[in-house]
């Protein structure tokens, strides 16, 4: 699975960003809602805007634990360079931070709207049972949402006080003579990301019971208003109305059309022959699928853990079954250690499957040429290299968060590097034979129930790794593997048909 590249891309230091400062939200934009729509309408949309901000706190939390392992790195690492490191990883925490307020706000004047609508429906309830359960539900929301307030200022408290700190540590660096207070200040500083780990937990908690609450039973989601249907079909969420569960995917919807699959020149003998495939329109998920999303599956005992505890990874220097180290079990990372039937299983849980061999290769082209999935220069697009230290991942290796890089001509992040993707089709060693349909996959499909199996077929594996070099990573090349396996750079993205 694993060839090297060039040489490493070294990441500038870059200045904090105000939380103040102003962000423009696409997946936060509260629907329009018609004056016509009842509650349960309004509900459905606002439950809609509560799945983004849980994206986002998702994201937030990533980011903050990403910082502070800055400060927990080794003390045989300096500490200056333990600051730096931090200091330069809290940007991405200030940055979701700033989509969370705005987001928070449009929750804010949607659940408004919802709450008068339901008080002005409730009145002209002519059972006064009926009427004063539907009260009681009323005030119950509205006491939660209250909590979800105040936690939430409790969140931005930390996180400013967090903001302090970086800027402190920042002139501390600057100067020598203040050097001595360097230890102090990362001593504060863990503790408030601690605090901010802990409120951030409580919050996501609450959260989700205020979407249960406007789901009217067991949280399940009213059928959406028309706006807010309108906003998944344009490439939102997807939710449990689709069918599957709700786990907070984002869908990009490839259009349909015809490409040459495989290499003219150059590449493997088995990207051979080249033929026309035609491919209609369906839907991908814009990133590979992550841990906090895989976990939901787990949560809900469908899915089966990751194989922490015995997967082969890359220790630094070769390559070992044993337990995976946290630094790959974080949320916003794509999730790895999952054979194809587990894959496959999470798949159909969210109401989606893997994609085909063909549809993967068209999605990842773009419409374009180029060699990587996105760009002809593999570190605009791509997290890999570590099998040497020649790419931008160091010989420590690792995933990174989904979505940190360019996108390819259709949105969709990673489709050359960070981690390998399973695909549905049997391994064969050319294209002879090979239907010249996308949606047609190679070879037959093992049982699915609740759970799929693996069956014994050799499963194709697409896009390369954060390990591998440059020609792993090329949107025509191809690998394999028997579909037990389970590899720190291997995980899964997702299709669907258009709802």
């Amino acid at each position: 699975m694993h060839t090297p590249r060039s040489p490493l891309r070294l990441l500038a230091p870059y200045a904090l960003l105000s939380l103040s400062a102003p962000l423009a939200l696409t997946g936060c934009a509260a629907p329009v809602v018609s004056a016509t729509a009842t509650a349960i309408q309004v509900a459905a949309d606002v439950i809609q805007i509560l799945e983004f901000f849980s994206g986002l706190l998702e994201r937030f939390s990533s980011s903050t634990n990403s910082a502070q392992r800055h400060l927990n790195v080794s003390v045989e690492t300096p500490i200056e360079q333990r600051a730096l490191g931090w200091e330069n990883e809290w940007m991405g925490a200030a940055a979701s931070l700033v989509e969370l307020r705005e987001c928070f706000g449009r929750v804010e004047s949607h659940i408004e709207d919802y709450f008068e609508r339901l008080e002005s429906e409730t009145k002209v309830i002519k059972s006064k049972e009926l009427r004063e359960e539907e009260l009681k539900k009323n005030a119950e929301l509205l006491a939660k949402w209250g909590q979800v307030r105040e936690k939430f200022k409790q969140q931005i408290t930390l996180a400013e006080k967090i903001e302090q700190e970086a800027r402190d540590i920042k002139q501390v660096l600057m100067l020598a003579a203040m050097r001595n207070q360097l230890d102090q200040k990362i001593e504060y500083a863990l503790g408030l990301h601690g605090r901010v780990r802990d409120v951030n937990a409580e919050l996501s908690g609450l959260v989700q019971e205020t979407r249960a609450l406007l789901g009217f039973g067991g949280g399940r989601a009213p059928a959406a208003s028309a706006s807010a249907r309108g906003a998944l079909e344009s490439g939102g969420r997807a939710s449990a109305a689709q069918g599957g569960a709700d786990v907070g995917i984002s869908w990009v919807t490839i259009p349909a059309g015809s490409f040459q699959m495989g290499s003219i020149s150059g590449g493997q003998d088995d990207e051979r022959p080249v033929r026309t495939v035609t491919v209609r329109a369906f839907q991908m998920s814009r990133t590979e699928v992550t841990v906090g999303q895989y976990k939901r599956c787990v949560e809900a005992g469908v899915c089966t853990q990751p194989q922490w505890e015995s997967c082969a990874f890359w220790d630094g220097s070769k390559v070992v079954v044993g337990v995976v180290p946290q630094s790959l079990r974080w949320d916003r990372q794509p999730v790895v250690c999952v054979d194809w039937g587990q894959a496959r299983t999470f798949a159909k849980w969210v109401g989606a499957d893997l994609p085909t061999e063909a549809e993967w290769e068209y999605a990842a082209r773009g419409g374009q040429s180029f060699t990587y999935a996105g760009s002809d220069h593999l570190q605009e697009v791509a997290w890999y290299g570590a099998y040497n230290n020649s790419g931008n991942v160091p010989q420590t290796g690792g995933t990174r968060d989904v979505a940190q890089l360019k996108p390819n001509a259709y949105g969709l992040y990673d489709m050359s590097g960070n981690v390998w993707e399973w695909v549905l089709d049997e391994y064969k060693d050319s294209y002879n034979g090979a239907p010249s349909e996308g949606h047609q996959l190679v070879g037959s499909l093992p049982t699915c129930s609740t759970r799929c199996d693996n069956g014994a077929a050799r499963r194709v594996l697409r896009g390369g790794g954060w390990y591998d070099g440059a020609s792993s990573l090329r949107v025509a090349n191809r690998y394999s593997h028997s579909p037990d396996i389970r590899y720190d750079d291997l995980g899964l993205r997702l299709r669907r048909t258009l709802p």
